[in-house]
């Protein structure tokens, strides 16, 4: 089986509803606590996700950073490297292929329910 992996924040609902459907399914993903083992801007880029969803913009820092709204790719990929509490979730990664799976049913888009 690839490898299944999901960028997982502990305290967010999303994200404990993705990995409870993926274990109920029988799958055991690896789990990437990304609020502690923050992807770099490389790690980030070749997810091949829109920079600009990957951008938490409901998160209250992303308020209080003020940030201009014609970022770049790679200006947005450097801010979450930075502050990854800015990175949205959950991101589920199988056969080469990203998903951030808001709503959590959306991780059946990209693995088969078993």
């Amino acid at each position: 089986m690839a490898e299944l992996t999901i960028y997982h924040n502990q305290t967010c609902s999303k994200s404990l509803a993705v990995l409870e459907l993926l274990r109920e399914a029988g799958y055991e993903p690896r789990v990437i606590n990304y609020l502690t083992k923050t992807p770099s801007q490389a790690e980030l880029a070749s997810l091949g996700l829109n920079a600009k969803d990957l951008l938490r913009s409901t998160d209250q820092l992303y308020t209080d950073l003020e940030l201009p709204e014609d970022l770049s790719d790679q200006e947005i990929f450097a801010l979450l490297a930075e502050h990854p509490s800015l990175i949205e979730r959950p991101i589920v990664v199988y056969k080469g292929q990203a998903l951030i799976c808001r709503p959590p049913e959306r991780v059946w888009e990209l693995v088969e329910k078993t």
